[in-house]
Order: C-alpha cells, then sequence, then structure tokens
C-alpha cells in the first residue's frame, strides 16, 4: 500500500507495485527509484541528471514533487548538464569545470550564454561551429515514409556535406525516423533511395544498410550501443570484427591499432583502451560509441541525440566531429531536443509534430520563436482551422 501511494505521490500510477524493476523501461526505474526517496526522512536529497531517460510529461511531474519538497523545508542538490532545467528547479547555480568550482550565481542571472561561457570557458559562439561548406547531391532521400510506430508520410532529402538537423518535442517520432532509415522500425509505406538507387523494403535492414555506407548511432548509448563491460578497444571494433580476421583469427595488432588511431582521432581524454566502458564520463561513452561508426568507411550517418546527458565541454567536441565528416563529404542525419544545436549547428532542418513533418528550414530561416511554433504543432492547427 505504501509503494502505491508513494507512486501515486510522484504521479506514476501507471507502475504495478509487483513488477520486477528488470521489466522496466530506464525512465519507469527512475521514478521508482524516485518514488523510494519519498518515503524516506531526508533533509537533503541529490538528484544526478534526474531527466535523463525521462519525457517531458514525466519530468515535468518530478519538477512538481521537487516543489513540494521544497516547500517542505527540504534542501535539493540537483545535478544537470540541461541549462534550461535550472530556472525551473533551482534558485542557485554553481558551475564546476575541471574538478573545480568556477562560478556560483543565482538562477536569474543564469542564462545559457552566461553558464557556457562558466562551463567551457568560451564564448557561445565559439561552442558551436561555423557553417562551412555548399551540400552536394542527396546521398538518402525518403518520400511519404509511414511506419508502424506513428511516423506518417514522411519527406526527407539528405545531401552529401550536410548536417540536416531532426527536432521536435518528446514523442513527436524523431527517434522514430532515425530508427526507420537504418531499418529498425517497420516501414509499412513509402519510398527510400541511397545515392539515387531504391532500396527495396527488403533491403531496408541494419546489415544490409551499413554494408551500403549507412551508420547509425542510437539515443541509448549504455542500454543499445555499448557492451559496458568490455573494454573500450572492444567496443570501439565489435561492429566490425571482420575486418580484423585473417584465416579465422583476430589479428589483434592490427585491431588495436585501428582502435589507437581512432581514439586519438576524436580525443577521448585520457586514453585508456583498455579500460572498462562502464567507469567513463557519459561523454567519453559517447566518444567510444562514435568510434564504432568510424572503423569502416561509411558515408550517411545517422546521430539520434549524441549529445544527451553530457557535459558542454563534450558536446562542442561533438559538434566540431559533426562539421569534420560533412566537411568531407558525409551526410550527416543530427536528431536533437536541443534548440540551440538546431539553430547553431545544422544547414537545414526538419520538425516533426505527432509523426509528420511541420516545417523544412533553412539555417537562415530558423528562429527560436518560430521552430518553437512548429514543435508545439501551433502553424498546423491553425491551418486545419482554417480549413474546417
Amino acid at each position: 500500500r505504501r509503494a502505491r501511494e508513494a507512486l501515486e505521490s510522484i504521479g506514476a500510477s501507471s507502475i504495478p507495485p509487483a513488477i520486477l524493476v528488470r521489466d522496466l523501461s530506464p525512465a519507469a526505474r527512475y521514478l521508482v527509484e524516485f518514488a523510494k526517496a519519498t518515503m524516506a526522512r531526508f533533509t537533503i536529497l541529490l538528484l544526478d541528471e534526474p531527466t535523463a531517460s525521462l519525457t517531458s510529461q514525466e519530468a515535468e511531474r518530478l519538477f512538481t514533487v521537487i516543489d513540494r519538497f521544497r516547500a517542505e523545508g527540504k534542501g535539493i542538490v540537483y545535478i544537470t548538464h540541461r541549462l534550461e532545467e535550472l530556472a525551473r528547479v533551482g534558485d542557485r547555480v554553481t558551475v564546476f569545470r575541471d574538478g573545480r568550482r568556477v562560478a556560483t550565481l543565482p538562477v536569474r542571472d543564469a542564462g545559457q550564454e552566461v553558464l557556457i561561457k562558466y562551463m567551457t570557458g568560451r564564448e557561445v559562439q565559439e561552442v558551436f561551429p561555423p557553417l562551412r561548406g555548399t551540400p552536394g547531391d542527396a546521398a538518402l532521400r525518403a518520400r511519404g515514409m509511414t511506419t508502424a510506430s506513428g511516423l506518417r508520410n514522411v519527406d526527407l532529402d539528405l545531401h552529401a556535406g550536410e548536417i540536416l538537423g531532426v527536432g521536435g518535442l518528446i514523442g513527436c517520432g524523431k527517434s522514430e525516423l532515425g530508427r526507420a532509415l537504418f531499418g529498425l522500425e517497420k516501414v509499412t509505406a513509402g519510398t527510400v533511395e541511397l545515392f539515387g538507387q531504391s532500396v527495396p523494403g527488403a533491403a531496408l535492414r541494419p546489415d544490409a544498410l551499413i554494408r551500403r555506407g549507412v551508420m547509425y548511432f542510437p539515443a541509448d548509448r549504455r542500454g543499445e550501443g555499448l557492451v559496458l563491460n568490455r573494454p573500450v578497444i572492444e567496443n570501439i571494433t565489435l561492429a566490425s570484427l571482420s575486418s580484423f580476421e585473417r584465416a579465422g583469427l583476430l589479428q589483434k595488432s592490427v585491431e588495436w591499432k585501428t582502435g589507437l588511431r581512432l581514439i586519438e582521432r576524436v580525443r577521448l581524454r585520457p586514453p585508456q583502451p583498455g579500460a572498462r566502458t562502464a567507469v567513463l564520463s557519459g561523454g567519453n561513452q559517447q566518444k567510444v560509441m562514435l568510434m564504432k561508426g568510424l572503423v569502416r568507411a561509411a558515408r550517411i550517418y545517422l546521430f539520434d541525440e549524441p549529445t544527451q546527458g553530457i557535459d558542454i565541454g563534450a558536446k562542442a567536441e561533438i559538434y566540431q566531429f559533426l562539421h569534420r565528416l560533412a566537411a568531407d563529404g558525409a551526410a550527416v542525419l543530427f536528431i536533437t531536443s536541443d534548440l540551440l544545436e538546431l539553430l547553431n549547428t545544422c544547414h537545414r532542418m526538419i520538425i516533426l509534430y505527432r509523426g509528420q513533418v511541420s516545417a523544412a528550414l533553412a539555417h537562415g530561416e530558423a528562429t527560436e520563436e518560430r521552430l518553437l511554433r512548429h514543435y508545439f504543432g501551433e502553424v498546423q492547427e491553425a491551418i486545419r482551422e482554417r480549413a474546417g
């Protein structure tokens, strides 16, 4: 009974108290952990990246409970890389860089540009590299793509030498789009072309797409992208072991040479190829997953939330990495929930709303206000009202 009441108090009444935790999603597991905290007598609560795996609705319920704790006189230490959350939950902000405190200031004075400067030692325009180059021919084209998971009539063109951003609210279908383009979601209607050639439905599979130069990086790096209890070097080469095989034997020296070259290329610091991947920071784990996709020569890269849950310094390195790929002629699809990333990192962007493309904008056409209107479907609803 008390467990049920605790779950109800944080808006998680849909979680059965008798279910095994191993059968829950990562988001549901965190809500259970948070419900457990509400049952304890405490004066200070430490929360480390509490919304990393939550939907916007679940996060808002979490914030409501935090407000209740604060009203009861409890102290909350809230650790996050999501700068936009600070104004919602905080009174004061303390910024650390390289293990040292660099600033403490009231939330009202902690705008995103101010925080980025403290966190990186750089101005915000120095965090995002300038857009360069002119995109080439279409590398990937989708027309009328519809999936069983909720995408409807999605049209998309991704060009060589381009970073195409995909934005929208959680649940809009942007992650499903990345998975569908890599053959992980069943496509029920529409067509897909790679480099001008039609891809039949039977060939829309991860193994076939990898052979044709497509690489996909999932949002859940810990659950889907990495084997955490294995060394860094093994995670880098795991998806490409055939490249290091001769006469049925693994050429360890070639494997390590390749791994060390990639470690230097993505600037993994400290460079620890033999370390267990689980002990790395979130930013370094993300770099390990990126290296998996660099072992093979790919021409199309599909990234789903590559900067999720990592600090701003690591994010800046990821942005540089994406731009180097595009400068080398690769086609880059960049799925993100971060408005600043869309506005500053992408040549073009599409916004999804309820599984459909609500807008397609060039870099110079996009503003924060315009993107948000499409995020919340205001433009689509206005069109429907006029049509009705």
